[in-house]
């Protein structure tokens, strides 16, 4: 777990990668401790998303590449934090058809 002096360092190593805006910190989910990304727009709201990274100190390099791609897909798509984090990570599944095909029915998917 990320805390005390190696997490203040570690938030400061962020803003130098990713710019202002970004903060990070550690949420109990199903018994683990992940990774919570948030991003403060301009305007003062506020996106914020769960990463399947385990908030520690083994993990700080994963932790800032994911943060940058997220930040990287933000700017070039003009997406918000929830449609980034779903392009990287898979997400959710946007549509589903029914294909028959050889006398049985399968599901398509695709984005």
């Amino acid at each position: 777990m990320l805390y005390g002096s190696v997490l203040k360092q570690f938030r400061t190593y962020l803003k130098s990668q990713v710019g202002h805006g970004w903060s990070v910190e550690g949420r109990k989910s199903k018994g683990r401790l992940l990774t919570r990304v948030s991003f403060r727009y301009l305007t003062g709201e506020r996106s914020v998303v769960l990463l399947e990274i385990d908030f520690d100190a083994d993990n700080q390099d994963d932790i800032v590449r994911t943060v940058k791609k997220l930040s990287d897909l933000m700017r070039e798509r003009n997406i918000e934090l929830s449609q980034a984090k779903e392009l990287l990570c898979g997400g959710k599944i946007e549509r589903t058809k029914i294909v028959e095909k050889v006398g049985r029915p399968y599901f398509k998917y695709w984005k």
